[in-house]
C-alpha cells in the first residue's frame, strides 16, 4: 500500500523530470544551474559550472521569428510578464493550435508566419504541460 509520496527538491525528482529530458522540473527548479552542479576545467585551465545546455545550438532566426510571433500576440491579447495569457489555455489547446499552423503551412498558405506560430504554441504547450502539479502515481513512492 502507498503510504506517503517522496518529497520533490531537485535531488529527488521524478523520472520525468530528469536534466537529461526537461529543463524545468516541479516547482520551476531549472535543472542544472544548481549551485553545486559540477565543475569543469577547459583546455586553458578555465573552471567553470557544467552544463547540460546548448543554447548556442538553438537556430537564431526561429528564436527572433517566434519572439516577433510572441510581440503580436502579447499586443493582440494583452500579455504581460505577469499575466501569462496562455497558461490559462489547456495543453491540447496549444497543440491544436500548432497543429492547424502547420498544416495551413503545409497547404502553401503564405498569409501568415505558420511555423513561427507552431513553434510558439508548441513551447506553450510544453511549459502548460510541465507545470501541471504531479499525482502521487507519477511520483516514486516509499512504504512507511
Amino acid at each position: 500500500m502507498i503510504e506517503q509520496a517522496k518529497t520533490q527538491s531537485p535531488k529527488n525528482l521524478p523520472s520525468w523530470a530528469d536534466s537529461s529530458t526537461h529543463a524545468v522540473s516541479y516547482k520551476d527548479v531549472i535543472l542544472g544551474v544548481e549551485p553545486d552542479a559540477p565543475v569543469v576545467e577547459n583546455e586553458n585551465g578555465g573552471k567553470q559550472s557544467d552544463t547540460p545546455y546548448g543554447f548556442h545550438l538553438v537556430p537564431t532566426s526561429a528564436i527572433f521569428d517566434a519572439a516577433k510571433v510572441l510581440k503580436y500576440g502579447a499586443d493582440k491579447y494583452g500579455e504581460t510578464f505577469k499575466n501569462r495569457n496562455y497558461t490559462k489555455i489547456d495543453t491540447i489547446d496549444h497543440l491544436n493550435h500548432a497543429l492547424q499552423h502547420i498544416y495551413a503551412f503545409l497547404a502553401g498558405d503564405k498569409q501568415d508566419d505558420h511555423l513561427g506560430h507552431a513553434i510558439v504554441r508548441l513551447m506553450f504547450a510544453y511549459d502548460v504541460e510541465s507545470r501541471k502539479p504531479i499525482s502521487p502515481e507519477d511520483v516514486e513512492v516509499q512504504a512507511e
